[in-house]
This record gives C-alpha cells, sequence and structure tokens, in this order.
C-alpha cells in the first residue's frame, strides 16, 4: 500500500498522523522506498522528492483530489466491513463437530495427604460419603507408616469443576480439561514431593495424564471406585500391593 492510500485511510478514520521534521534521537537513518527513475543516484531522488513536497496544488485540484480519495477509502471500508472474515469461516465438518460434540462437565474431589499422596475422585453424582472419605483417610494412615512419616499426615480436600470458567468461545474440552486436571495434580504440593497419584474409579482416567505425573515424579496408580471398594473387600488387597510397591525414597 501506497503512503498516500495508507494516509487517506487513517484520515478518513479520523486518524491523525505526525510527521517529525526533524531526525529523532536515536532513530535508525531513514531510507527512500520508492525511486522515481531506476538509473537516478540517491541524492537526485532525495532532491527530486523535496522539490515535489515543497510544490503546492491549486486549490480546487486539491478539495477535487481530497474528495475522490475520501469517497474511494469509504467505499473500500464499506467493503472491508461487509465482506466475511476469513478467521469466522469454518469448514462445515468442523463446525458440525463442535456443534454435536457433547459437553465436558465432571466434578473431582482431590485429597492431598501431606506424605506425597493424592487421591482423585470422581464426585460429579454427589459429595463423598462419609464411610469413603474413612477410606480414603485409612489408605493414607497406612502408607504414612510404611513410609515412616505419620509427623507429616495431614489430610486437605480440594474440589475441581470442569469448565473452570463458564464462557463461551473457550476451548474447553476433553484434552483441555486433561491438561488443567493434570498440572492441578502436580500443583501446590508440599514440603514432601509427589510419589503417587491414586486415581479411583475409571470415569476420570482419560483426563488424568500418565506421562505428565510421571515427567513431574509421581506415578499413577488406578484403583476400583470408592464404593467398590466398600462392597468388595477383596478388592483391597491388590491396591494395597501396588501402594507398598512404592519404595519411601522414590
Amino acid at each position: 500500500m501506497s503512503a498516500e492510500l495508507r494516509q487517506s485511510y487513517l484520515q478518513a478514520m479520523g486518524v491523525v498522523l505526525f510527521v517529525p521534521r526533524f531526525v529523532l534521537p536515536g532513530a535508525a537513518p531513514s531510507t527512500w522506498g520508492e525511486y522515481s527513475a531506476p538509473s537516478a543516484t540517491a541524492a537526485e531522488t532525495a532532491q527530486e522528492q523535496s522539490d515535489a513536497a515543497t510544490q503546492v496544488p491549486p486549490p480546487a485540484q486539491a478539495a477535487a483530489s481530497s474528495v475522490v480519495d475520501q469517497q474511494a477509502v469509504r467505499r473500500s471500508l464499506d467493503e472491508l466491513s461487509s465482506a466475511p472474515s476469513v478467521d469466522s469461516v469454518k469448514p462445515a465438518a468442523a463446525l458440525a463437530e463442535s456443534i454435536t460434540a457433547p459437553a465436558v462437565r465432571f466434578n473431582a474431589s482431590l485429597v492431598d495427604s501431606g506424605i506425597g499422596l493424592r487421591m482423585v475422585a470422581d464426585c460429579s453424582d454427589g459429595a463423598l460419603s462419609p464411610a469413603q472419605k474413612r477410606l480414603m483417610a485409612n489408605i493414607s494412615r497406612a502408607l504414612a507408616r510404611r513410609w515412616r512419616c505419620e509427623a507429616d499426615l495431614m489430610l486437605s480436600a480440594a474440589n475441581f469443576e470442569w469448565p473452570l470458567v463458564k464462557l463461551p468461545g473457550l476451548l474447553q474440552g476433553g484434552d483441555e480439561a486433561r491438561e488443567a486436571l493434570s498440572a492441578r495434580l502436580l500443583a501446590n504440593v508440599g514440603e514432601l514431593p509427589l510419589r503417587a497419584v491414586l486415581l479411583f474409579g475409571d470415569s476420570l482416567q482419560k483426563y488424568v495424564c500418565e506421562d505428565y505425573l510421571r515427567e513431574g515424579g509421581a506415578v499413577l496408580i488406578q484403583a476400583p471406585a470408592l464404593q467398590q471398594l466398600l462392597d468388595d473387600g477383596s478388592l483391597k488387597a491388590p491396591l494395597w500391593s501396588a501402594l507398598k510397591a512404592i519404595a519411601a525414597g522414590d
């Protein structure tokens, strides 16, 4: 776009353009972007442009030229404003997928033991029962005795609800939920490093990245749902074997 057309656009939009009449301190040397003749030297070109800038067109010609330029600029602006944006036009397949894709919504309870064990349970259908909370506390106590860090045992619970922010237009699908929940599991670790993440049930399994936890130094342990462990005591033995496999020094 030429300088004259650019200034016409700015003038039509009400933008005031200021041009310094002297070299600003620290400014890079200016170079001419256009040349009237390829064979002309830089000095001759600079002199010709300087002479052209000092010539004042007749008032009638200047007024007519200004009116024509403004009308052309307004027509161009109208065409740009009425034309559909490229970013706003989505392929039909992508648009259909975004409309038909089910919304990702869940509520998770995150229980930290303070000894390097963090537990995750799905509570989308309701809060955890007192029996389920006691089971999580007993698992933490048993592991604290095995790791010989009972003094550091301090249970705390937090709620993780997805989506975090209910605003239209934000990406809040399964991939985003997986990244957010995995990052939350590694965040706010206490004095002892996080050794293991115990995930109850398989409803939240696709929202926890095992590789991401491994990079953070934590092992992901899959366990049956809390209510299944309460209803069937035989399921606790394999879970305890998996927890005992984690060495206290890891």
